[in-house]
């Protein structure tokens, strides 16, 4: 399995970013009061290529549901219809740094934290920090906050976006 997040897994994390396709990465998080019921699942990327992986886990899901007699990732693997989950590619020695963020040109943060905001333009499909982008679009007077969100031009191809903004 292609895990991406957290960097050193240990039995304690809650979580977990794997890696699925092409730009597309979920976010499994498991209820640590107990680990067998349906963790909430999260598809970070562009908009176009998670579409395929939420209507399929959805129409999955509705029609055999999930089985807490199986494990987390056969679970998963079957609501996604998948075999296996992809494997990085350290024989070719491809050196992925899916989501580096486009504004401060890391992967993680000090806190570990990963991109997890990507442009929807189709041709662009930056990733961002989310705190690196809110501080972006924090800094033009001209872009919109409203309620916990703020909205700006992606730095790197002018396309509106949407962040989620903590309020003080």
């Amino acid at each position: 399995t292609w895990l991406i997040d957290p960097e050193h897994p240990s039995l304690k994390d809650t979580h977990c970013r794997i890696i699925i396709g092409e730009n597309v990465s979920m976010l499994v998080t498991l209820n640590p009061q107990d680990v067998n019921t349906c963790p909430d699942i999260k598809f970070l990327g562009p908009e176009n290529s998670t579409i395929p992986y939420i209507n399929s886990m959805e129409k999955r899901l509705k029609a055999v549901g999930w089985n807490e007699d199986v494990s987390v990732v056969d679970n998963l693997l079957s609501l996604l219809g998948l075999q296996q989950f992809p494997q990085p590619d350290f024989e070719n020695k491809v050196v992925v740094e899916q989501g580096e963020c486009s504004i401060c040109f890391t992967l993680r943060l000090d806190d570990q934290t990963l991109p997890s905001k990507v442009c929807n333009n189709v041709k662009c499909n930056s990733y961002f920090h989310i705190t690196c982008l809110a501080q972006w679009f924090q800094a033009v007077p001209t872009n919109e906050t409203s309620f916990n969100l703020i909205s700006g031009d992606c730095p790197c191809c002018g396309e509106r976006i949407l962040c989620p903004i903590k309020m003080s």
